[in-house]
Order: C-alpha cells, then structure tokens, then sequence
C-alpha cells in the first residue's frame, strides 16, 4: 500500500516537471525572406506586339448631277490632272480622242475621220454656250472664242444667234439661262432643250411651236437639227428629216450626244479634205448609235464645225468660217458663282 502511493507521488512530479519545462521554452524565430536577386544589366525582352496601321482616308464621293457615278472620272478634290488628251478636276472631267477610220468603216464609204469630247459634269453650269460679245450677231474664229470664254473643250453651236440678229430675227435662243429670242424659224429647224436638271428633250419641227417651254426650267436652248438619235434609237424617218433640214452628202458634221444628266459628248467629223470625205446624216446617226447614246442632236456642219480642245482647234478644216455662237466646258468650274 505505501509502495503503491508512492509511485503515484513520483508520476504526479514528472508530469508537473514536464508542463514547466513547456512553458518556459522560448518560441522559434520567424522564417528570413528569401534574399532578393542583385540587378542585372541584361536586356529586357518584350513581346514584339505590331504598330497599328492607320485607317485609310476614305475617297470623297462626289456629289452632282452623276452623283458617285464615274467617280472615278474625277479628279480628288482641290487638284487638277491635265494631259494632252484630257482634263479633271472635282467637278468637270474632259477627255479627246482623235479617230481615224481611213476607209475600214461601214459608214457610207470614202476616208472617215472625226473627233470625240467625253464630258463628265457634276454642275449643269459648267456646260456652256457661248454668244460672242454677248450679242445676237457677231462672230470671230473659234480658238478666239474658245479662248476668251476660258474654254477646256468647245464645239461649233447652231449659228442660230446669226439669224436671230436684228429687228424681225428668227430662233428660239435660251444661253446660259437667259432668254435672247422666242421667234422661231420659219424653216423646218428642229429644237433641243437642256434643263437645268441636265436632261435633254428634243422637239421635232412639227412639235416645237406647241411645245410647253417653261423658260425658268430651261439652261439652254438650241434650235437646228435633225434630232438623230431618240431614246437609243435611230430616229424613224431620218432620212426624209435630213432632206428637209440637211442634204444626205457626205459633210464635216458637229453634233451634240446625250447619255444621261451630267454625262455628255461633242462629236465632230472632218470632211472635205485629204483626211476625211465626211459623212452623210443617216451614216452619222448609225456612228453615234454604236457609241451607246440616248439621244443626239445635229448642230451646224460644213465650214462652221470646229473642235476645239485644250488651246487649239483640233478638226482639219478645208475652209473654216467665223462663228457667232459655240458650246463649250470651261476650265475652272462655275458651280455655286
């Protein structure tokens, strides 16, 4: 009995003896940061990431009578592009082609040559006609008068302004807006009217007297003929027309071609000399048929047709007269003056 009492002393005294020694035993010090790397003077290597590219500028479309339509025609805006054949801006695109058939056409025989203006307008008022001095009457050479009115390209007109001159004078003349004479001729002439719109209407002799003209409508207005071609057709009945109006001969012919608004051509074919015989009107009209027009009108031919492009009258003429009145694409635009 005292032996067993006093092992249970004993174990009581190492338990105790144990819990002290915890108790006193000093906590462990914390864990040191791992030591940081010295700098290096190795070179950074970075993600070879691209430079954005730049939108491209977006091309202007213009706007006008063709609106985007042969946008490609034009000149970007604020420059001018001029070679021997053509001239471009924003607003007007001109281009000259020189053709010589020889006798490999199918346009009533003999040596064939003749010219053709494209015109591209944005602006019906940068197709003009031109009344030398602005006066009923008067007439000087045409590069003279080309050059004056600051030309790009030009055409004979109707010499119209010619018989319109004095006091009883016929022919129903509208330029540039402005109504000269509202007499008709008393002879078969036939009428062509361009809107300000910049579509064209075409009256035949018979039509033009009862015809509703609203002159504030008109930009301008020619009266000559025979109408050629009417809505992509060759006009039905043109030769007896011609006969009324111009003898079916071969001839140099200048003559007014009409796509759509804003798009338009001046068509002139020699004649009379060693480069061309010329051409008779219903072989005429067959030639702008095939260039793809809506409608053509006939202007005056024979010593009067000219074409005159970029400085010079570009037509061989065997005998060239004065010219009262022309149509003509100016150099600097007239929008908006």
């Amino acid at each position: 009995m005292r032996l067993r009492f006093g092992i249970v002393l004993l174990s009581i005294a190492l338990c105790a003896f144990a819990l002290i020694a915890c108790n006193g035993r000093e906590a462990d010090p914390p864990a040191s940061p791992a030591p940081t790397a010295a700098p290096t003077n190795s070179p950074v290597v970075v993600a070879n990431t691209p430079e954005p590219e730049a939108s491209p500028t977006p091309t202007p479309i213009p706007t006008g009578l063709l609106e985007d339509r042969y946008a490609e025609k034009f000149a970007p805006p604020g420059e001018v592009i001029q070679t021997e054949t053509s001239y471009q801006t924003d607003n007007i695109a001109v281009f000259w082609e020189d053709i010589d058939l020889g006798y490999d056409h199918d346009y009533g025989g003999g040596r064939l040559a003749y010219h053709t203006v494209d015109i591209y307008v944005q602006n019906i008022e940068d197709l003009r006609t031109g009344l030398w001095k602005e006066t009923l009457g008067k007439s000087t050479d045409m590069r003279s008068f080309s050059q004056s009115v600051n030309a790009v390209a030009a055409t004979s007109g109707t010499f119209s302004s010619q018989r319109a001159r004095g006091e009883g004078g016929r022919g129903y003349i509208i330029s540039n807006g402005i109504l000269y004479n509202d007499v008709f001729e008393a002879r078969a002439r036939e009428l062509a009217i361009l809107r300000y719109d910049g579509s064209l209407d075409m009256y035949k002799s018979n039509e033009r007297r009862t015809a509703e003209l609203n002159v504030e409508e008109i930009w301008q207005a020619w009266e000559f003929g025979p109408i050629l071609i009417e809505d992509g057709e060759i006009r039905p009945g043109l030769y007896n027309a011609a006969k009324e109006v111009f003898i079916e001969t071969k001839h140099p012919r200048a003559v007014f071609v009409y796509f759509e608004p804003g798009h338009y051509m001046f068509v002139t074919v020699e004649g009379r000399n060693a480069r061309s015989n010329g051409i008779g009107i219903t072989h005429l009209a067959k030639l702008l048929q095939e260039l793809g027009c809506t409608a053509a009108f006939n202007l005056d031919g024979g010593s009067s047709s000219y074409l005159y492009f970029n400085g010079e009258v570009r037509n061989d003429r065997y005998a060239g007269r004065e010219v009262p009145d022309i149509i003509y694409v100016p150099y600097e635009s007239h929008a908006g003056k």
